[in-house]
């Protein structure tokens, strides 16, 4: 058998293993064959009266190697300071090489085709840039500055308020963490393990995207993340407009207690929104010209608008009138209201009812869009959608013949009539 050419360097991946040839004829003896490597850092020889031995034991030790066997690892130049590199690299996060490298290639996988930089950038960008605060803080915040913010001492301040609270210290009794770890599902997940009706869960969603809206401004949450994203809200009146009748109204009207008489009609008969009532002076409803002004500061638009008065309604109001002073006290008026419909009236009370049925009766007579969105503070896309077609002419002429008959000025139950 010819052989080859000595020394001899067989590899293997990382391996590196040597044979040499002796020829010891000069002292008497034969040949033999030295296999050199190293082995725990240190180099080792072994020796072979045969080529096909030496052969055969180099290519086990670097067979092993290549199976895990790092006792006859043999590094090349290059790869011996590749590997001083790495381990100098890792030393300021005292990582082990074997550690870093299963970390990396775990994480490699788990990003599917995304580079390592990429996810460095996206998180540092939105998270390590945030300010973070336990849940429970931001939330308190928050409330701080709504109570700063909120006109003070209006009924419709109160409630929103107290709404807020409510609502927000469920979420907060829900995450015991930090803002800027909630993600959209868990959220998700929050809000459909509440029993919520349509609207309740509108409401709540739409208060929690307020929180985080000031959370992402003050820098506790990532500017770029919508922690809704992908959460279905539902509609506020849970998809349907509920109308009064002209006889239910009527009936309202004739059960209805003193206090409560100016903010049914108003509602009614003007279209004003609930909190928009509760914020209305006495010195911006002028019964003598025939409208009321709502100011920017009332309005839910922020938007100042006058809306005209009807004949029913100014007879409505006359009785309550004054120079000045809130015109309705009430803390929750629909919630009284409610109670009149109840349990005097025999109405099944709907909420907001008081102002959808307005804009539907209204709108059935102008015929105008646009003139009767610019009366509700709405825009004629949501009144053309909404409320179009949803009564007839003779209804809405009687809705607005609906009359007082009154004994008294001053301090007395209404009696109703139809015009």
């Amino acid at each position: 058998m010819k052989l080859p050419s000595f020394p001899q360097v067989i590899t293997k991946g990382n391996s590196r293993v040597t044979i040499y040839r002796q020829d010891r004829t000069k002292q008497g003896k034969g040949e033999s064959f030295l296999v050199a490597f190293y082995e725990a850092d240190q180099r080792r020889l072994r020796a072979f009266a045969s080529y096909d031995a030496a052969r055969a034991c180099a290519e086990q030790i670097t067979g092993s190697v290549n199976e895990g066997d790092v006792k006859t690892l043999v590094l090349k130049a290059d790869q011996k300071a590749a590997y001083l590199r790495a381990v100098e690299a890792l030393r300021p996060t005292g990582l082990a090489l074997d550690v870093a490298a299963i970390q990396i290639a775990d994480a490699l996988a788990r990003l599917q085709g995304r580079t390592l930089s990429e996810a460095v950038g996206y998180f540092t960008e939105r998270m390590l840039t945030v300010k973070r605060k336990p849940v429970a803080e931001v939330v308190a915040e928050f409330l701080a500055e709504k109570e700063k913010r909120t006109k003070r001492g209006t009924p419709a301040s109160a409630i929103y308020l107290n709404s807020l609270r409510k609502r927000l210290n469920t979420f907060t009794n829900a995450f015991q963490c930090e803002l800027a770890d909630v993600t959209p599902e868990q959220v998700r997940l929050w809000a459909d393990g509440h029993e919520w009706g349509a609207r309740t869960r509108f409401n709540a969603l739409t208060q929690l995207r307020t929180l985080f809206s000031f959370a992402r401004a003050r820098g506790y949450y990532a500017k770029d993340d919508d922690v809704l994203a992908g959460i279905e809200f539902g509609k506020g009146d849970g998809g349907t407009i509920g109308i009064f009748t002209p006889d239910e109204m009527r009936r309202l009207m004739a059960a209805a207690k003193p206090e409560i008489v100016p903010f049914l009609a108003i509602g009614a008969f003007a279209g004003l929104r609930t909190a928009e009532i509760t914020r209305l002076d006495w010195s911006k409803v002028n019964i003598t010209k025939r409208f009321i002004e709502v100011t920017a500061k009332s309005a839910k638009t922020a938007s100042r608008r006058i809306v005209p008065m009807t004949d029913n309604l100014a007879a409505f109001l006359t009785p309550y009138a004054k120079a000045i002073g809130p015109v309705c006290n009430l803390v929750r008026p629909e919630k009284h209201s409610g109670e009149v419909a109840g349990r005097a009236a025999k109405v099944t009370w709907k909420h907001n009812a008081l102002r959808h049925s307005f804009i539907s009766y209204r709108l059935a007579v102008t015929k105008n869009t646009a003139s009767t969105a610019l009366e509700a503070g709405n825009s004629p896309a949501m009144v053309f959608g909404h409320y179009r077609e949803l009564v007839h002419d003779e209804q809405a002429k009687e809705w607005f013949s609906i009359m007082p008959t009154m004994t008294e000025a001053t301090n007395v139950v209404p009696m109703v009539r139809a015009a």
